[in-house]
Parts: structure tokens; sequence; C-alpha cells
């Protein structure tokens, strides 16, 4: 299946067992969505019961409300950014130690289909992991499993490779990317893809 738009791209990576949580999906709209109840309630209030004389007005209370939701939603936001960032810079880093080992001549390193299939499940696992956290659309993560599917059935020695490696979640791999290795080798996920 080639998905042509964001939702045919979340169906084929629903269907190979990867989508994002609750929270990430709906929790911002939620938020807002609470935000906005609470300033209608709040000026409805205000107005109706006069809770704290006439010194705070409607309006008032509308804007200490509105004004604490966008308060909210920008920490959301800054705490959402150092989480991204975190992640990028241990790729960063992880890219690193790979050009180090890369660098070592044939007899102080295995074979090089090994260091290869490494850094394929190195850049698989960060298109899952950024789509998990809702910082990548659906269609660019798909994306990336696609490609790793081909290099599985088109680049001769990379499933031996990727085989020899054994249980790679005992290499530092998140349990979600050595299922998903698992479905991409089984016959049904060729039709997915």
């Amino acid at each position: 299946m080639f998905a042509t738009n964001r939702r045919q791209a979340e169906m084929a990576l629903k269907n190979l067992g990867i989508s994002q949580s609750w929270r990430v999906r709906y929790g911002p709209l939620l938020f807002v969505l609470l935000v906005v109840v609470a300033a209608v309630v709040g000026l409805w209030a205000v107005e109706k019961y006069h809770p704290w004389g006439n010194d705070i007005n409607g309006t008032n209370a509308l804007t200490a409300v509105v004004g604490l939701g966008a308060f909210l939603i920008g920490y959301n936001q800054w705490r959402s950014a150092k989480q991204e960032t975190s992640l990028e810079r241990y790729y960063e880093r992880l890219k690193i130690a790979n050009e180090a080992r890369n660098s070592l001549t044939d007899a102080d390193h295995p074979d090089p289909m090994h260091m290869y299939a490494f850094t394929e499940l190195d850049n698989l696992e960060y298109v899952l992991q950024k789509y998990q956290l809702g910082y990548m659309a659906a269609e660019h993560a798909l994306r990336g499993v696609k490609t790793f599917n081909s290099r599985l059935t088109g680049v001769r020695r990379f499933d031996d490779a990727v085989n020899s490696l054994g249980d790679v979640v005992n290499h530092g791999y998140q349990q979600g990317t050595w299922d998903l290795l698992q479905r991409l080798r089984s016959a049904g996920a060729k039709s997915i893809l």
C-alpha cells in the first residue's frame, strides 16, 4: 500500500503496530478545549454571582483564565522541545560513535555489513521514536519504515547481518524496534507496505 495522505500513512503504520499515544494525538486539542470551557464557565459565573464583588468583572476573569491557559500551553511546548532536543542530541552522539567505529581498520572491527545493520537499526528506531512522540508526520515515518524494509529485502546480506545480531533489544534498542523488525520480516508486512 502506498500512502497518499496522512490518514493512509497512519493506518499503514498502525497495521505494523506503530502508533502514537492518545495523549500525543489528542492531548493538546483536549487541553485547548478545557481552557475554552473554563473561560466560558468562569465568565458566566463571575457575571452571574460576582464572587469577588464588583472589583472583578467577567472580562478580567476571562483574561486570567486565557492567560493561565496560554502559560500552560507554553510550558507544555517548552517541555516537549526539551524532550525533542534530548532525542536529537542522543542520535547526534550515536552518529559520532558510528563514524568513529567506521574509521577503524578492518582488523579492529567486525564485518562492515554488521556496522551498516546497526546504523540502519538506529535510523529505524529514530523514526519510530520521533513519530510516537508526535515530532514527525506519519508520511515521513512510513517512508523511514519503507526505507528500512527495502534494505531487508533489497540489499544483499543485510537481512543476514541483522539476523546475526540476534535479539536487537540486547544491543540497546527499544522493544518496539524489535517487534517492528519481526513484523517486517513476516510475509504479511509486504502487503502492508
